[in-house]
C-alpha cells in the first residue's frame, strides 16, 4: 500500500524474467497494436498492456514499468482502495 495525494492506493507489482526493454519504449508498450519486435521473433498483437492500462485509468489508477533490456521487466499498478467517484 501506498499514499497519493492523501489517498490511499493498493499496488500490485509483476515481474518477469523476459526480454526487457529500453526506457526510451516504456510509453510505447502501453500503445494499442504497438509492437517493438516483428511477429517472427515474438508472436503477440500488441494489446494486453493497451488494456491493462485502460482498465487501470478507468478505476483512477496508475500503471508503469521499469524494466532494463535482457533483464527483464516489473510492471507496478496502482490503484485507490476507495474510489472518489463512479468507475465508467
Amino acid at each position: 500500500m501506498s499514499n497519493r495525494n492523501g489517498q490511499d492506493l493498493l499496488e500490485i507489482s509483476i515481474k518477469d524474467n523476459g526480454i526487457g526493454l529500453d526506457s526510451a519504449n516504456y510509453e510505447k508498450i502501453f500503445t494499442a497494436f504497438e509492437r517493438l519486435h516483428s511477429k517472427d521473433q515474438f508472436e503477440r498483437n500488441g494489446l494486453g498492456l493497451a488494456l491493462c492500462k485502460k482498465i487501470v485509468k478507468r478505476h483512477n489508477g496508475n500503471i508503469k514499468v521499469i524494466s532494463e533490456l535482457d533483464n527483464g521487466a516489473e510492471f507496478i499498478v496502482s490503484i485507490p482502495l476507495k474510489q472518489l467517484k463512479a468507475a465508467i
